[in-house]
């Protein structure tokens, strides 16, 4: 168990971690990934990783849930949906809630809909 590092904003997921939590967040099964390179702008990814929530006053009463802070591309809608692809290949493979938070450079409301694309999913 750790924290997550510093990659794609992975603090905001410690955060929301701390929120949902009362004691000390420990993340297990983490992924660190990035996207494929694409020159003009800064690499970019997401984290992932798992708590175990504490749902009720029992030591068993536990819901794993998938934490997932992304970072996706600003300036092109197609690297947008390459990295959404990516995305969703790593989670259609968990089996627990997710929530999904980070930058996405998109809106619900925008015609690409990239934010929907990740709910679909999630």
């Amino acid at each position: 168990m750790s924290t997550f590092s510093s990659k794609y904003g992975s603090f905001l997921v410690l955060l929301c971690g701390l929120l949902i939590t009362t004691a000390a967040t420990a993340f297990t099964d983490e992924i660190h990934h990035t996207f494929q390179a694409t020159p003009p702008t800064t690499n970019k990814g997401f984290t992932l990783g798992q708590i175990a929530w504490q749902t009720g006053p029992e030591e068993n009463d536990i819901l794993l849930v998938e934490l997932v802070s992304v970072h996706l591309d600003f300036s092109r809608q197609s690297i947008r949906k390459q990295q959404i692809a990516e995305i969703t290949s790593v989670l259609e493979q968990q089996h627990n809630s997710i929530i999904i938070m980070g930058g996405f450079n998109s809106d619900w409301f925008s015609e690409e809909k990239v934010v929907r694309e990740l709910a679909n999913v999630a």
